[in-house]
């Protein structure tokens, strides 16, 4: 405890002269690539001698980081809440279709789950916490899908693969800024709007270092500013 209280008046010195201080962050690929590349960089320009150190790890990793106090924070899509954790939303990550731009879907300005049918697919592996709820709605709806094409475990993978023009996946919106060779398209899925959120992972009753806080707060504010 005592080494607790003096790491923790230590890293608030160093915080408020911008002489130290470290935040380790563990985060989905998603995440990873999309949202926190702008955000680490606004906060290391308002605390330049702060270190970010950020993991890309899968779901269950985070939480057991997390769980186990080896990072401060995480960041993911999690299929169900932990106790001992606490999570707050960040945004909410709405379900869509990518396509090549050359698919007949392409032309359309607004897309229900209906027009799926018999579309060929380029899924997400089982493992994926998106893979149940996209498979509950097309259940729910009666969809017959076209033919599976691949079945991959990281979204990077499936743009790529439609941009390769060998099917359509249904991704959150944010994978949309995966598309490289702007061959693809996003559009939001209607009829019904499927969403899941993006969470901040903390461990419930532990108190977070001043760097930690500041950066929490840093994500707080950008998710304000999507709002």
């Amino acid at each position: 405890m005592l080494h607790d209280v003096d790491s923790a008046l230590s890293e608030a010195k160093g915080l408020l002269d911008k002489s130290r201080g470290r935040v380790i962050v563990a985060a989905s690929p998603l995440a990873a690539v999309t949202i926190l590349p702008a955000m680490i960089s606004r906060f290391v320009r308002t605390f330049p001698e702060v270190r970010i150190d950020l993991r890309d790890v899968l779901t269950d990793q985070i939480l057991q980081s997390v769980r186990n106090g080896t990072v401060d924070i995480g960041i993911g899509t999690f299929e169900k809440s932990e106790t001992e954790l606490e999570l707050s939303t960040l945004y909410e990550d709405v379900l869509g279709v990518i396509m090549p731009n050359n698919s007949p879907l392409a032309s359309r300005r607004s897309l229900c789950w209906r027009d799926l049918k018999g579309q060929p697919m380029i899924a997400l592996s089982r493992s994926s916490v998106f893979r149940p709820l996209i498979d509950s709605t097309v259940r729910a709806q009666s969809i017959e899908l076209g033919e599976t094409r691949f079945e991959v475990g990281y979204m990077g993978t499936a743009v790529a693969l439609v941009e390769a023009g060998l099917g359509i996946s249904v991704l959150p919106e944010r994978a949309a800024a995966l598309i490289k060779q702007r061959r693809a398209r996003f559009r939001r899925l209607t009829a019904p709007v499927v969403s899941r959120p993006m969470t901040l992972v903390t461990r419930a009753g532990r108190s977070l270092s001043p760097a930690a806080r500041a950066f929490v707060e840093c994500l707080s504010t950008a998710r304000l500013r999507s709002t």
